[in-house]
């Protein structure tokens, strides 16, 4: 009976510690589920929502007609395509906000000329790292020096049939160079930086065929010369104020350059940067084209092209900060039509062997 007494006790006994380790097992597979559900999440929310690391905005600034479209406009154009080999050869932690938009063009661009730059940025920030959920974002935005109508023309004008921008007014001048168009450098850059790294890219082509490309504007290719050479003061007025390391002076020209210097001053340009991206395949798939369709040019082109390239040797290249080649990959000074313009050759057969102007 004793005997009976303790085998029941030793078998109650070893279901019990059998039930305990039981419990435990699961306990313990439960817990591990449970962490790794967490840790599962927690990889989810990190990979939605990571910390925010790095922001970039480079603005391309340029007077009217020195290839916005080719250089920086549109989807397509070369630094747009730059741009996106870069984010191609990132760690997939990093993206883009196409002109860091509120809305609408037309609202962002209201936002820009209002100089609510802080706006902006926040939601620059806000939409990159928090709703897209990269580390890295970067932006790419551009306006022409002047852009569009401006603050001075009314509604009712064409901008052909009235000027803009009046180069002796004294209202026109002082928003100009205290308010900006259609940025505020100095401001863009100021208050950016408390959010983003901030590079500006000068964009630089002569100056005859910037007017030229535009020649009907503001009543005419006088006008609008006077108009773009103020813009290019303002420019200049305005990178006086910001450190040197935050922007440098690409030349439209230069994509016509040999291929030895071509490649250096757009590799540097990259390095600028601090973009991974070949610019080779960029302008590859870009819709920039180096190919210059055949011109002829009359005698009254001949004559406004001399007059000019006159100017821009009186005017932007006596630019200190505009004009200063040592803000050029290459160290070079101002591009100009009669020694660096695709289309010279044709001017030479055209209007002759002139003297060298200046």
């Amino acid at each position: 009976m004793a005997r009976a007494t303790c085998m029941l006790v030793l078998m109650v006994i070893s279901v019990l510690i059998f039930l305990n380790l039981l419990y435990n097992h699961k306990y313990a597979i439960n817990e591990y589920k449970i962490g790794a559900e967490n840790q599962i999440k927690t990889t989810i929310n990190a990979t939605l929502f990571p910390s925010p690391k790095f922001c970039q905005v480079v603005f391309t600034i340029g007077l009217e007609g020195v290839g916005h479209h080719g250089f920086v406009f549109r989807h397509n154009s070369f630094l747009q395509k730059l741009l996106k080999l870069h984010l191609k050869n990132s760690n997939g932690r990093a993206g883009s906000h196409e002109r860091m938009y509120i809305e609408t063009r037309a609202r962002f661009n209201q936002k820009l000329f209002s100089n609510e730059y802080t706006e902006l940025f926040t939601y620059f920030h806000r939409k990159c790292h928090q709703n897209l959920g990269f580390t890295e974002c970067y932006s790419a935005p551009s306006l022409s020096f002047p852009d569009d109508r401006g603050p001075f023309l009314g509604s009712g004008k064409r901008i052909e049939n009235a000027k803009r921008w009046d180069i002796k007014n004294l209202k026109h001048r002082r928003y100009l160079f205290e308010h900006g168009h259609p940025i505020n450098i100095e401001k863009f850059y100021l208050e950016g930086s408390s959010f983003c790294e901030i590079r500006f890219i000068l964009l630089h082509r002569n100056l005859a065929e910037s007017v030229l490309s535009h020649e009907d504007w503001d009543t005419g290719w006088k006008a609008h010369e006077e108009i773009l050479v103020m813009f290019a003061q303002y420019i200049d007025s305005s990178l006086k104020k910001i450190p040197k390391k935050a922007w440098i002076r690409i030349d439209y020209e230069d994509f016509w350059k040999p291929k030895e210097q071509r490649d250096l001053i757009l590799n540097n340009l990259a390095t600028f940067l601090n973009w991974n991206a070949s610019y080779e395949e960029a302008l590859v798939h870009s819709n920039f084209r180096v190919k210059v369709s055949e011109k002829h040019y009359d005698k009254k082109r001949c004559r406004q092209i001399q007059l000019i390239e006159e100017s821009q040797r009186e005017e932007l290249e006596q630019l200190e900060i505009y004009a200063n080649p040592l803000n050029h990959p290459l160290n070079l000074n101002l591009s100009r039509f009669r020694t660096d313009s695709p289309s010279v050759s044709w001017f030479n057969e055209s209007c002759g062997k002139a003297k060298e102007i200046g």
